[in-house]
């Protein structure tokens, strides 16, 4: 019942957030936490809402570094019980991120240097459950996106370039629990 409007800063180097409820107001309501800062220049950002709770997943390439937090509906982080979800020095041109309570797992998809690669982290705990994992060799990848196709499987959609004349989307299924593809 409401979006939630990433952007950044004239410097790229805060994240922050605005609230929309389309069938309360016409504002877009700042929230008061900032997401992301004092982490360098933030190139490249994504977030997804965490599919069956009232929670945020968001990743962003922070000078060189994908950082990946969980966040409630007042952008306010969450912690893992573990503690922070790994890092990933990585020049990524692209992220994707997907998140299931059901299955307690956050999936995520940078791409470098053309090269899709998956991630998978426990929701609750922040334990990296399976990654780096190659979607798919000898391709260059642009413009991901996951969604979860069943219990414990999500499909890994990409654009991407091969030996083909013209430019083709690929599909991989990936298994985030044991890092399958």
């Amino acid at each position: 019942d409401r979006f939630l409007i990433l952007g950044l800063n004239a410097a790229t180097t805060t994240l922050g957030a605005h609230r929309f409820t389309p069938a309360s107001s016409d504002d877009a309501a700042t929230l008061g936490n900032t997401m992301y800062t004092g982490l360098g220049a933030i190139s490249v950002y994504t977030a997804a809402k965490v599919t069956g709770t009232d929670q945020v997943v968001a990743a962003a390439n922070c000078n060189g570094t994908v950082i990946v937090r969980r966040f409630d509906n007042t952008a306010t982080q969450i912690t893992p019980s573990g503690g922070d979800y790994a890092s990933i020095t990585a020049a990524a041109t692209h992220i994707a991120v997907e998140a299931s309570s059901a299955d307690n797992q956050i999936t995520l998809c940078i791409v470098v240097a053309g090269e899709p690669r998956l991630y998978a982290f426990n929701l609750t705990t922040g334990a990296t459950l399976s990654g780096p994992v190659v979607a798919l060799a000898a391709v260059t990848a642009t413009h991901v996106t996951l969604d979860r196709s069943a219990a414990n499987a999500v499909q890994l959609l990409f654009n991407c370039a091969d030996a083909a004349a013209e430019d083709g989307i690929q599909r991989v299924t990936f298994v985030p629990s044991t890092g399958a593809v």
